[in-house]
């Protein structure tokens, strides 16, 4: 039966055991991700004043948020690849349309 890797890390100030994954440089990237949204709320005056449930909401929010902002940009990225994917089809299809008239003799003007 093969074995599940532990690694503990830092949330927080508060040290976790998670185990699952085989890379635990990843773990420690997302433990020092949510580790810097949560100094950021901090920043705010009025994070310390709410509720640790208001807090653990806050921080929900703002991940959520990065997520979708990421999400977005990831499909703003994706539809501007497929617009230059059909240029440079279009620009290829106009390339071997000038190289067939150039080897049969045509001038642009024919």
């Amino acid at each position: 039966m093969e074995e599940r890797m532990t690694d503990k890390i830092v949330i927080d100030g508060r040290q976790i055991a998670v185990s699952g994954s085989d890379d635990a440089a990843y773990l420690q990237q997302i433990a020092d991700y949510i580790n810097g949204k949560i100094e950021d709320l901090r920043k705010n005056g009025n994070y310390g004043r709410q509720t640790p449930e208001d807090r653990r909401l806050m921080l929900l929010l703002n991940i959520a948020d990065d997520y979708y902002q990421a999400n977005k940009r990831a499909e703003e990225a994706e539809a501007q690849l497929w617009e230059m994917e059909e240029k440079v089809d279009s620009l290829r299809l106009e390339l071997v349309h000038r190289q067939m008239k150039a080897a049969s003799g045509e001038t642009e003007n024919e």
